[in-house]
């Protein structure tokens, strides 16, 4: 992380690997990753806002068939201060099963 808080304009995090499907164990656990970004940044004298945060989420199922459903997925991740999250595309088969109202639908919630 030292490296990142030196150099990088911003910081892309798949948040914790192998997480079960429709938890982030990045929420659940204190959000280390992200403090460790922070106190790099504090080590070096960098202001922490100077390095932009993108989460990229897997393809599971996050259950988002509506905007407001992603905007309370997006939330917390908002508060820890991440700027833009990722999410994969749904696909066919998950607009057939009830997210054809996210069809064309863009979404900008986080900053």
């Amino acid at each position: 992380m030292a490296v990142v808080a030196r150099h990088a304009q911003q910081w892309v995090t798949y948040g914790a690997v192998g997480a079960p499907a429709g938890r982030e164990p990045l929420l659940d656990a204190g959000a280390p990753p992200v403090h460790a970004l922070e106190d790099s940044c504090a080590q070096i004298g960098r202001d922490q806002r100077e390095v932009r945060r993108v989460l990229l989420l897997g393809a599971i199922n996050h259950g988002i068939d509506s905007v407001e459903a992603f905007r309370e997925l997006a939330g917390p991740y908002a508060e820890l201060g991440f700027d833009e999250l990722v999410v994969h595309h749904p696909t066919r088969r998950t607009l057939r099963r009830g997210s054809a109202g996210l069809r064309g639908t863009r979404c900008r919630v986080l900053g």
